[in-house]
């Protein structure tokens, strides 16, 4: 049976080489972004291999609308790749208002929706993966992290805790 891989911010940088992996590999993958361009674009540059969704994963009722599209046309999830996100250099003091907000939706709280959401397509199934892209930022601070820095380490909580919670599901989660 072919495989299933969902990759977020699959448009560009480390999500479109993870695509183009997967594909190389014979999955069958998902991505969404919130630039109809660049999805026009991958689809173009992978017609028939790529299954494509606009969302702005800044909000979370896109989050789970998008979720709830993928739930309805997939029984079964590998693959999660939790890569969308946003890197605003500032300071804590310095930052524009929304900055955090923003960083936080898009770094932290659309994987957590996320997950959540598609959970119910891994959990059945043992031997899923689930990749959640961090930063050395999750691990070290450093001038102009800001907003940044702060939703990186909480990736990296995040993620450690859903690898421990999914254990008994033999589902694998690495950051």
């Amino acid at each position: 049976m072919q495989k299933t891989a969902l990759v977020t911010g699959g448009s560009k940088g480390i999500g479109l080489a993870v695509i183009q992996k997967f594909l190389s590999e014979g999955f069958d993958v998902i991505s969404v972004s919130r630039t109809q361009g660049h999805l026009e674009a991958l689809k173009e540059k992978f017609p028939g291999q790529l299954h494509v969704f606009m969302a702005d994963f800044s909000l979370k009722e896109e989050v789970l609308a998008f979720a709830e599209k993928v739930k309805s046309q997939v029984q079964k999830l590998d693959i999660l790749v939790n890569n969308a996100g946003m890197f605003i250099p500032g300071q804590i003091h310095t930052e524009e208002d929304g900055v955090y907000e923003m960083q936080m939706a898009l770094n932290i709280s659309a994987p957590y929706y996320l997950t959540r959401a598609l959970l119910p397509l891994m959990i059945p199934h043992t031997g899923g993966y689930i990749f959640n892209i961090c930063s050395t930022a999750g691990k070290v601070a450093y001038v102009d992290g800001g907003s940044y820095c702060i939703s990186k380490h909480a990736m990296l909580g995040f993620s450690k805790v859903l690898r421990q919670e999914l254990i008994p599901a033999g589902i694998s989660v690495s950051t």
